[in-house]
């Protein structure tokens, strides 16, 4: 179970995981992209997109790829 320091307030629309199954990508509502490490939980990175994030994928590098992304409203 992935954990986090503070409560996730937002959203989650998609996500994916690593093939090594060691790094999970999860795409926000508000625009987020956020990895965790699944052995402990802990967030490794966060990007703010501005936009809805619908989909997401890993590469084989482990990198979150082909983030797919709506702007029905603008974000401030």
């Amino acid at each position: 179970m992935l954990t986090s320091a503070e409560p996730l307030t937002k959203q989650v629309w998609c996500t994916a995981i690593s093939s090594d199954n060691e790094i999970v990508v999860s795409g926000y509502a508000e625009g987020m992209i956020r990895l965790w490490r699944v052995k402990n939980g802990t967030e490794i990175s966060v990007f703010n997109c501005g936009v809805d994030i619908l989909y997401v994928t890993m590469s084989r590098d482990k990198a979150p790829s082909l983030p797919l992304a709506t702007s029905s409203s603008p974000r401030s």
